[in-house]
């Protein structure tokens, strides 16, 4: 099959240009688009396309609207109106052009494509009707057979041309509405009415049966009359009778027009069951096609609720279709989700617009929580009044989690690469820091010398002159003060050695590590003091309680102490107050081998849901707090590196308990 022809009426270049590739895209095939309405008429006797994208104002003598009637009337092509105009004067308007379609700019190619092959499916299916509908006037108007239908009441329904021209009739209005019995067998001077049981239209609904007469008396306008032979046969519609058709012929012209009348009846029961058959085929592709969609398609009154869902639904909430007909949308949405969704959605069908990509999370069936994504086109009747909206509605759940989890990780990856550029830097400021602290190790000892040197000299002299003043102090006071002011500045600088020396060894990269002999003892020193100033800011009750004898374990001193400061800080984190106390343990089970540290806090504590999961990767509960969810499973990596296993115990509100227990291996490990 050819690609489908589109041409494209735009005054903006730009929106044209868009709307070009994006068609071509899909696989239509796009002329060059043209601003004007009077050259889109001239194109089309050229090109003649299968559709024309209308944007309603155009510059020139004639706009969108007046374009797409000329299109209309003489051209037979369905316009698709695009504009930005969604006033309820320019839709009426619009709509006296009769369009196959109404866009409203902007839009997405989806909801493009959509409306583009509505339109043409449904411009197929009305030629192919009108030409069926042709055909059968022509067939009705051609015969020389007089036909009219009536109902149930005895009503004239239709008729044909020949119909009115033996009858002496010049226009249909002058028999549709009337009770043909009486205008075709009129009652004798002497009779007030025809008896019942002689009115053929009573027999053939009642016996239901085909009446067939070759001296049936008719009377004309004028009142003349003239026999006819007459053939009367019931319509039934779901196996109950609706009505019937006559056909009748003057016995004059019976022989002429006898062959004709049986080959019309035929054409005309083949034209009616081909028709019929069509439109079942239609109905099959189109329910086939809804049906068979990945997506729920739907319809909703103008109330908002649901007459039509297909069985799709059930994949994607879980309810049945027969399950919400006559159910809101609203009513599968948790009350805050369904306030936000509705505000939004009622914008949409106050101003009759259609919506595309509009999302929202609804209920499963089954109780959990599914996002969604709708989009939909307003259905509007002959008076512009909004009917309904039919639209297509897909489960997004899996993309968006795709989409979260995306942006969670690349945070972890921002975090990662500041940890890396952190280490890096505090190597950097902890050799820094290391130089003046070295001067000033190295300069405290030479003052302590000349503080030695110089007191028995200034003593002397105050014992010949009396007490005076050095430096805005007394010497009697700065003799007693000053060995304890140097002594303090003496250990000031070893703490800051100390604390350098912990920083340089945990930013240390450590690749290809040999294992090598470790005190565990000394690495939880070195991780208390490492974080000195957030324990003192998180608690006033620090306990250690270190054993004695450990055994010396061999690992990586490095990657160990990365472990406790991990359990340390989340310790100081889960705290509430500085009342609530931390508490280090470390012993060695000779029984099993193993030398076991527990690090136990009087924090918030993990509740058991969130325990299953504390070892995940990048699972966290302080990523508000800058967590990246890998500390305990980079811990647990660790330490199963050591062969040994990290273990947590927690109650809500009442803290929580990590246990490090490391094997002894092969003898290796000594005292």
């Amino acid at each position: 099959m050819n690609a489908a022809k589109v041409l494209i009426v735009e005054d903006e270049a730009l929106v044209a240009m868009n709307i070009q590739n994006q068609l071509e895209e899909i696989g239509y095939e796009v002329p060059e688009p043209t601003s004007s309405g009077k050259r889109a008429l001239e194109l089309i006797t050229v090109i003649r396309p299968d559709l024309v994208l209308m944007d309603i104002v155009l510059r020139g003598d004639n706009d969108g609207i007046e374009t797409a009637e000329v299109i209309r009337k003489e051209h037979n092509i369905p316009v698709v109106y695009l504009t930005s105009h969604s006033d309820t004067a320019t839709i009426t308007r619009a709509l006296k052009t009769q369009p196959y379609a109404y866009i409203t700019k902007p839009f997405t190619e989806t909801s493009l494509r959509t409306t583009i092959e509505i339109a043409l499916v449904t411009h197929r299916y009305e030629n192919r009707l009108k030409e069926s509908e042709e055909q059968i006037k022509l067939l009705l108007n051609s015969t020389a057979e007089g036909i009219y239908g009536f109902d149930v009441d005895g009503k004239c329904t239709f008729c044909n041309q020949s119909c009115l021209t033996l009858l002496g009739y010049d226009d249909k209005k002058q028999l549709l509405g009337q009770n043909v019995e009486m205008l075709v067998r009129p009652p004798l001077p002497t009779e007030d009415a025809h008896p019942k049981h002689n009115s053929r239209i009573n027999s053939i609904l009642l016996n239901q049966t085909t009446i067939h007469s070759e001296d049936e008396i008719m009377w004309k306008a004028d009142g003349k009359n003239f026999q006819a032979e007459c053939r009367s046969s019931p319509i039934f519609k779901n196996q109950q009778v609706v009505g019937g058709v006559l056909t009748f012929l003057d016995v004059t012209e019976k022989k002429k027009t006898a062959a004709q009348l049986t080959e019309l009846q035929a054409n005309l029961e083949k034209t009616i069951e081909e028709r019929t058959q069509e439109l079942s085929e239609s109905e099959h592709r189109f329910r086939s096609l809804v049906e068979t969609t990945s997506d729920w398609v739907w319809e909703i009154s103008h109330e908002g609720v649901f007459v039509y869902s297909s069985p799709k639904v059930m994949d994607i909430i879980g309810y049945k279709p027969e399950e919400v007909i006559q159910k809101s949308q609203f009513d599968f949405m948790e009350m805050e989700e369904a306030k936000r969704f509705q505000t939004l959605f009622s914008s949409f069908i106050q101003s009759n617009k259609p919506f595309a990509g509009l999302e929202f999370r609804c209920q499963h069936k089954n109780g959990h929580e599914v996002a969604l994504e709708t989009s939909g086109v307003p259905i509007i009747d002959s008076e512009c009044q909004l009917y309904g909206y039919r639209g297509i509605t897909r489960d997004i759940t899996e993309r968006k989690e795709v989409e979260k989890m995306s942006r969670i990780r690349q945070k972890q990856l921002v975090q990662a690469d500041k940890m890396t550029s952190l280490g890096i830097l505090v190597s950097g400021v902890a050799h820094e820091i290391n130089n003046p602290n070295h001067n000033i190790m190295s300069n405290i000892c030479l003052i302590q010398r000349i503080w030695d040197g110089i007191t028995p000299i200034l003593q002397t002299y105050s014992n010949k002159n009396g007490d005076f003043i050095v430096g805005g102090l007394s010497f009697s006071y700065l003799k007693k003060q000053m060995p304890d002011i140097i002594s303090r500045i003496q250990s000031g600088s070893v703490r800051i050695a100390s604390i350098v020396s912990e920083l340089r060894g945990f930013a240390y990269e450590e690749r290809n590590y040999s294992p090598e002999p470790v005190d565990i003892n000394a690495v939880i020193n070195s991780v208390t003091a490492l974080l000195s100033n957030m324990i003192k800011k998180s608690t006033i009750k620090l306990q250690l309680n270190m054993g004695k004898d450990i055994p010396i374990l061999h690992g990586s001193y490095q990657r160990l102490e990365q472990v406790f400061v991990n359990l340390l800080q989340n310790a100081c984190q889960a705290l509430p107050d500085i009342q609530k106390g931390i508490f280090i343990s470390s012993q060695y089970d000779q029984r099993n081998n193993l030398i076991i540290v527990n690090i136990k806090d009087e924090g918030c504590g993990i509740s058991q849901k969130n325990l299953n999961r504390v070892f995940d990767p990048f699972f966290t509960t302080k990523r508000d707090l800058g967590g990246t969810g890998l500390g305990l499973s980079i811990s647990t990596t660790i330490i199963n590196e050591h062969g040994g296993s990290l273990s947590l115990q927690s109650e809500l509100g009442i803290g929580t308990d990590a246990q490090v227990a490391i094997p002894l291996c092969n003898g290796k490990n000594k005292k």
